[in-house]
């Protein structure tokens, strides 16, 4: 399995992910030799994207194909939801299906779980539910099964608002409880408070002791200079955008490497 703590060594300058959204074989695959020359640190192939997404013999040449071009860049798979701000339109349980098939191949060595996938986030947020949804039981024993052959990022995005800290930490708190190897969180500010109250509680967390690495981003234009700041507060990645962007509020690789590399001098 991917090593996640030799890859995310604390004081160092984040990691930076660019995300591939391309739509067929050639373009998934022209993209990722950009992304080699850009030097990122990840590449994320947004699968949520792609026309052929049933066609699973086709989904594994493309991964392939992408493993060839990216040689030891790590590759990140996603499938983002409709409910969390992607294209995807699978059902619960097909989306389970095709998480697990692509841990299987040899060619992903990382890949996203919505762990909220299909819920609605209560005032409690350990109250989750959905008409497709698991219970936490299942969810840990779906993630430790996906964990045995790639390193796991448990995700929650919110598109819509910001939430209380409380509510933040105990989202992060359950990611972490059932068993991902890193823990991501993006959500959209309506004011500067709510991408400074997003920091924070990533920061308060990591100096509670958890010691997994921990992906924080506020998104949209709002939040952009949380892309920036994430070292200051314990988020070890960030994502640029390298072409179109997969998120609101990505900032574009060579600048966001720039604005990176004088942060993390002045530390």
């Amino acid at each position: 399995m991917f090593p996640v703590r030799k890859f995310f060594v604390d004081n160092q300058r984040p990691k930076i992910c660019a995300s591939i959204t391309e739509e067929d074989k050639l373009s998934v695959t022209a993209a990722a030799d950009i992304m080699v020359q850009k030097k990122v640190d990840i590449v994320e192939w947004r699968i949520d994207f792609f026309k052929k997404l049933e066609d699973f013999s086709e989904v594994e040449e493309t991964l392939k194909r992408v493993h060839e071009s990216l040689g030891k860049i790590p590759l990140l798979v996603t499938y983002r939801t409709e409910n969390e701000g992607g294209n995807g339109k699978l059902s619960g349980e097909e989306y389970r299906e095709l998480i697990l098939n692509l841990s299987k191949n040899c060619f992903v060595d990382l890949v996203d779980v919505e762990v909220f996938n299909g819920r609605v986030m209560e005032d409690d947020v350990k109250a989750f539910c959905g008409d497709e949804g698991l219970t936490v039981p299942e969810i840990l024993e779906f993630i430790q099964t996906v964990r045995e052959n790639a390193a796991v990022i448990g995700s929650y995005h919110n598109f819509k608002s910001t939430p209380d800290k409380e509510t933040i930490k105990a989202a992060l708190e359950i990611i972490d409880s059932v068993g991902c190897d890193i823990l991501k969180i993006a959500l959209m500010p309506e004011k500067n408070g709510d991408v400074l109250r997003l920091m924070t509680s990533v920061n308060e967390l990591k100096e509670e002791g958890t010691s997994k690495p921990i992906i924080a981003m506020s998104m949209g234009k709002i939040g952009s200079v949380s892309r920036v700041i994430g070292e200051s507060f314990g988020s070890c990645l960030t994502f640029a955008s390298v072409g179109q962007e997969s998120a609101p509020g990505q900032i574009e690789v060579s600048k966001l490497t720039n604005l990176l590399d004088t942060m993390h001098s002045l530390r």
